[in-house]
């Protein structure tokens, strides 16, 4: 609410949504959608991984978004077609070495794992901490090589979870892969891959 509320008085245009409040993922053609603590499981274990953020959507599509982890006081923004930032600094992940870690969800890492070796991929996968801001920025950072989305049951997830980190990442130099059907990456894809350029065709098809 405190959020929204200093939103309101800077742009009254805009209508905004958070995940408590709820909404419909059919959105208006211009909004903003908030989530003030992203990782609620590493917050509850003191772990650095949980996050705020926010994204701007219009017309259906994200056009920039926040990531701040408030523990190590990172800011993480990012502008569709401008660039992504952290600390105000550009990223440019096609310019890093591909890390050799990537994240998933701790009951997917046996199944992503032998996914991998069958592409013959040099990449490991464990189960990274809670929060998907934390390991989106992560990817965006060269930290990572790769965070596979899987929702806790199909379909599960909603827009602000995972819309924030995509354009991140996106905007950073990394590619997005959906994985849920042939179509491109869009703000309701729930099941994909974010992940360095490097990696991008051994993971496509998957």
């Amino acid at each position: 609410r405190a959020i929204g509320s200093s939103l309101a008085i800077a742009h009254p245009e805009l209508t905004f949504f958070g995940e408590e409040s709820g909404y419909s993922e059919d959105l208006p053609n211009f909004c903003c959608l908030i989530d003030a603590l992203d990782g609620t499981k590493s917050y509850i274990k003191n772990e650095p991984a949980f996050t705020g953020m926010a994204v701007l959507i219009e017309d259906g599509y994200a056009v920039a978004s926040l990531i701040y982890n408030y523990t190590t006081d990172e800011i993480f923004t990012a502008f569709r077609g401008i660039g992504a930032y952290k600390n105000g600094v550009k990223l440019d992940i096609s310019q890093t070495e591909m890390p050799k870690t990537a994240f998933c969800r701790e009951r997917m890492v046996e199944d992503v794992n032998k996914l991998l070796v069958e592409k013959e991929s040099s990449i490991i996968c464990e189960s990274g901490p809670s929060g998907a801001g934390y390991g989106f920025s992560l990817v965006a950072d060269g930290k990572l090589a790769a965070r596979f989305n899987f929702p806790h049951f199909p379909g599960g997830g909603h827009i602000h979870d995972y819309a924030p980190g995509a354009l991140l990442v996106e905007e950073a130099g990394g590619v997005l892969i959906n994985i849920e059907q042939t179509s491109d990456y869009s703000i309701h894809t729930k099941s994909f891959v974010a992940c360095h350029p490097q990696i991008a065709p051994v993971l496509s098809g998957l």
